[in-house]
């Protein structure tokens, strides 16, 4: 009889204690790795995120999701961990979501631990040839018969193999498995990625059923490289869909017993994924041996209704404390729910491109101001308040002059502080079409200087927010917004023709030397228009800032560093440019140096958020871009329109490098005669151009040994031997002379340096202090560094 009262006591017990119990033999223990990890809000009180950077066309919205790409053709995102992942074994959760409106999708998202981080590229949002494992979701099938898409796979990259695009990673699968039903599902699927260090990588997937694990695949002895950054990437091409991320979750797994992996496994998932061991005490966890002791009790002291007592109190409170904690988590999730957007609603982004929260005035504003441009752009606006908005711009260009300018296409590569107020001023004064191409997105640091961004455009891509604010002032400017990096690869496409018209003009408003060199050899050599902004930082004076030819910009190290990477491209002048005068002096700011200890850890380049890109702070006050976009794009409208305006001249030297190359050929014909050679019919390899290459950026038009700048010289360092003339061909006699063997001394000091070194017998040590020899060494290895570059 009483062993029938507690029956149902004891069963009771037994369901509330039983997940305890499974829980604690569990054979693996893990801790949370919060460098590794994402959720809402994703981004700290500053608006930065700690722990990961982003970039492409990813979007974030704090109190929704990381949109890595969006559904509208040719997108490309991606978030990577700025320190490495070190864990010996590991478990990531992804939970995301891929959606969309149309029936046609593409491209498919990538998860990625490898030694690279943060290059964007043809993989899924990721560079090609990468170095450790990628786990793509491929939701468009190109070539693979007999496989059903979406298909979810492996590659592990060595760094040199290329992934087989054109077959859907074919050649290159490790494992894989289908997916049908992924996209478009009513809840947000998830991907679990679990590794045992050269044991087993295993990846199981949550789609079919919300809280079903589905298994995709396993792959046994599998090594990754022990050091790698952990990436999400994604791309859209033709089809596009959107491809979000809710919550990221990465910890490090241990053994529970000792803290390691079990030893003597062939697989640490065994035949089943959830396998428990019983701990070989026998006495399982401390609930177990609880209800031992409450066994014990009732059989030994009979004192039954004090122990059925005890079991009912412990039951009750036990229920209390479970169903307390099972009502705050299906809070939570409800809560979590109710946070995600409604799939099939029209939520992907805002009309504008950005990702502003909820904000019901600001939203509404918004909106009104989209449909309006979007009338306005297709005709619905009324001329005479275009023309009322444009008055004084009228009165000024005259109705000819603005009218070029409202039928012009107008191109701004660089949309910082320099280029925000050039797109601005472009727009308000009435340009009809304008491209605006940048990838970065802007961050408080940027507020000091952009033209139009604000604490709400923290974190969406720059292009979006000045396209949106933009909209607002002049609805009937046509915007193509490009969010991606400029390079010369990306050239022609990036700079081509918008609705069949080709560009009347570009502006370049890039702080990055090789895409800023790129981009102007580009325009020189096919003939469009340019005006490029030079370096604003570090500047404070607005009386020095000029327009001119590049071939007369100075006292600026990125103009100096472009005008010597063009001059050996063969482009010398014929490039506009706004540049400063201002001179570097005592107390005026400079590039800060980075800290000692960044420089001791190694691998300082992989500081900067893209390869190549400075990773140093730059001072910039912040009126000094907007007085350099504003005067490039003063110049545009004055170029277009007709007006007239003065173009600065060059230095006007072409005539004093004639002379110097005319000395040089002088110089050499007279050290031929000495060596007993016919000089005549001799040519040396170096052109005038060469020699004002030489002059201006290897030597500074001033000399080595005086640091005078007038009635130059240039002549050879080194007493040659006596075969320094090339006869081999017929009729032909060459000099052997580099531009690396010449060095720039007044005339008199050429004179004399010809007449005791050259022909004479003397060294250079007898002639010249030891501080002569070291500039000219330096001069003279600078040359062989810049040679690289011809």
């Amino acid at each position: 009889m009483l062993l029938g009262r507690l029956c149902p006591l004891l069963g009771a017990l037994l369901a509330v204690v039983a997940p305890t119990l499974a829980e604690e033999e569990r054979t693996h223990g893990s801790v949370p790795l919060r460098t590794h990890s994402l959720t809402t809000p994703f981004l700290d009180s500053d608006l930065q995120s700690r722990w990961f950077d982003y970039g492409g066309d990813t979007i974030i919205r704090a109190d929704r999701y990381v949109r890595l790409a969006s559904d509208h053709p040719s997108q490309s995102g991606w978030i990577f961990s700025r320190v490495p992942l070190t864990a010996t074994n590991w478990e990531i959760e992804l939970e995301f979501s891929i959606h969309g409106k149309n029936n046609l999708f593409g491209d498919g998202m990538g998860m990625f631990l490898t030694r690279q981080r943060a290059q964007q590229g043809t993989v899924f949002g990721f560079q090609d040839r990468f170095e450790g494992l990628g786990i793509f979701i491929d939701t468009y099938k190109n070539n693979r018969p007999g496989v059903i898409f979406p298909y979810v796979m492996a590659m592990l990259g060595d760094g040199n193999t290329v992934y087989d695009k054109d077959n859907d990673g074919k050649a290159n699968e490790l494992a894989g498995c289908s997916a049908r039903g992924l996209r478009n599902t009513d809840f947000p699927t998830k991907m679990r990625v679990t590794y045992f260090a050269e044991k087993t990588l295993k990846v199981d997937l949550m789609y079919k059923k919300e809280d079903e694990w589905t298994p995709c695949f396993e792959v046994p002895n599998i090594k990754l490289p022990s050091v790698t950054y952990m990436g999400l990437t994604a791309e859209t091409g033709e089809l596009s869909d959107n491809f979000d991320i809710f919550k990221l979750e990465t910890r490090n797994l241990y053994d529970l017993g000792t803290g390691n992996l079990p030893h003597g496994q062939n697989s640490p998932f065994g035949k089943n994924p959830t396998a428990k061991v019983t701990s070989s005490s026998g006495g399982g966890g401390w609930t177990w041996f609880f209800l031992k002791f409450v066994f014990f009790g009732l059989a030994v002291t009979g004192a039954v209704q004090l122990a059925v007592t005890a079991v009912v109190s412990g039951v009750v409170v036990g229920s209390a404390i479970l169903g307390l904690q099972t009502a705050k988590k299906r809070y939570k999730v409800s809560d979590l729910k109710d946070s995600i957007p409604d799939l099939r609603e029209e939520h992907d982004i805002n009309s504008f491109g950005g990702a502003i929260p909820p904000k019901p005035p600001q939203d509404a504003e918004d909106v009104r101001s989209s449909a309006l441009a979007a009338r306005a752009r297709k005709g619905d606006y009324d001329e005479s308040l275009i023309l009322e908005q444009l008055a004084r711009n009228r009165v000024f260009l005259t109705d000819p002059g603005l009218s070029k300018l409202r039928d012009a296409f107008i191109i701004v590569v660089g949309c910082g502080g320099v280029g925000s107020h050039a797109v601005a001023a472009l727009a308000r004064s009435g340009a009809g079409s304008l491209r605006i191409i940048d990838f970065d997105q802007v961050t408080l640091s940027s507020l000091n200087r952009h033209a139009v961004a604000t604490l709400a455009d923290v974190g969406t891509p720059k292009v979006h927010c000045i396209r949106k604010r933009l909209e607002q002032v002049t609805p009937w400017t046509k915007f193509d917004v490009r969010n991606e990096l400029f390079g010369g690869d990306k050239a022609e496409r990036l700079l081509g023709p918008f609705e069949g018209r080709e560009p009347d003009y570009v502006v370049d408003a890039i702080d990055n030397i090789d895409s800023k060199v790129e981009l102007l050899e580009y325009c020189r050599k096919k003939g469009l228009k340019v005006v490029s902004s030079m370096g604003a930082g570090c500047k404070s004076d607005p009386t020095r800032v000029f327009i001119g030819d590049i071939s007369a910009s100075s006292e600026d190290p990125l103009s100096r560093s472009t005008r010597r990477r063009l001059r050996l491209k063969g482009v010398k002048d014929g490039i506009a440019c706004v540049y400063s005068q201002e001179k570097a002096g005592p107390g005026k700011a400079q590039l800060l140096p980075l800290a000692e200890e960044e420089f001791k850890k190694g691998e300082v380049k992989e500081l900067g958020v893209l390869p190549d890109f400075r990773v140093r702070i730059l001072p910039v006050l912040g009126t000094m871009p907007a007085v350099f976009g504003l005067c490039a794009a003063n110049h545009v409208m004055l170029e277009i329109s007709g007006y007239p305006h003065d173009y600065l001249p060059s230095k006007g030297r072409d005539k004093m490098y004639e002379s110097i190359h005319s000395s040089l050929q002088g110089g050499e014909e007279r050290l031929a005669r000495h060596f007993g050679i016919d000089s005549l019919g001799l040519r040396i390899p170096i052109l005038p151009d060469d020699v004002g290459y030489l002059v201006e950026e290897v030597f500074h038009a001033r000399s080595v040994v005086s640091g005078l700048g007038s009635r130059l010289a240039l002549v050879r360092w080194h007493k040659p031997d006596g075969d320094f003339v090339d006869e081999s061909t017929p009729g032909q006699k060459r000099d052997k002379l580099k531009m690396e063997d010449v060095v720039l001394m007044t005339k008199d000091e050429a004179a004399r340096h010809e007449k005791e070194i050259l022909k004479g017998d003397k060294k250079h040590e007898e002639l010249y202090g030891q501080d002569i020899l070291e500039l000219v060494q330096k001069r003279l290895d600078q040359e062989k560094h810049f040679a690289q570059f011809r």
